[in-house]
């Protein structure tokens, strides 16, 4: 019995305890911020951080009638860049380019970009496949 007497006072000094200690440590709230939500199905996303990224080729909803398209752009030099799941890197100008494969219809392709100081752009654009039979 008097063991659980003793465990008793030890919950009931732990709970003061904490009780002293969360009214006298003052809470600290941190903000975290929430990135851009996507946009809607086929429509150019772009999130930035600082760093560039504009795509020259191909035109963002374009129709084509070849099984591969040729994604063009310029990005901050140097910079790694991702093409879907291509990974390469942008010139000194930051000239960039890859050649994705197409499938029929509508095909999204994810432009992502970052640099050694932890910037980082994406862009989403959409290409359909219309092969003539």
């Amino acid at each position: 019995m008097k063991k659980i007497y003793s465990l008793l006072l030890l919950l009931i000094i732990f709970g003061l305890v904490v009780l002293y200690i969360s009214q006298t440590v003052p809470i600290q709230t941190v903000s975290v911020s929430q990135p851009p939500t996507a946009q809607a199905e086929g429509e150019t996303t772009s999130v930035n951080q600082e760093l560039s990224l504009d795509i020259t080729l191909p035109a963002n909803n374009s129709t084509v009638n070849t099984p591969s398209t040729l994604v063009k752009g310029t990005t901050s030099p140097n910079a790694e860049v991702f093409v879907n799941e291509k990974e390469l890197k942008a010139d000194n100008s930051g000239q960039f380019s890859a050649t994705v494969a197409l499938e029929e219809g509508e095909n999204y392709i994810l432009i992502a970009a970052n640099d050694d100081l932890g910037n980082y752009a994406e862009m989403e654009i959409t290409v359909n496949l219309e092969t003539v039979e």
